[in-house]
């Protein structure tokens, strides 16, 4: 909630991503979707990037292997180091 109250703030369009709506039951399409709407907000920046209903992903993972899925975590990590 708090990207609401920074965007106007700083004068940033806010841009609203919803994991949930980006997953699709194909392997590697929920990946894809994801990576075009990364690319969508980095075409659109400077913006405040709201990531909504993420924990809603997390718990997915966490029920479904034991823990999150640390590939996720260095997809965005490779992704910011190649800025």
């Amino acid at each position: 909630m708090s990207a609401k109250a920074v965007a106007p703030e700083w004068g940033l369009p806010l841009l609203k991503l919803d994991p949930p709506n980006l997953y699709n039951k194909y392997i590697g399409e929920s990946e894809s979707n994801f990576k075009r709407a990364m690319h969508a907000a980095e075409r659109m920046a400077p913006v405040v990037l709201w990531i909504g209903a993420l924990h809603r992903i997390l718990e997915r993972d966490r029920a479904r292997h034991g823990r999150a899925q640390p590939r996720d975590r260095c997809d965005e990590a490779t992704r910011r180091d190649d800025e």
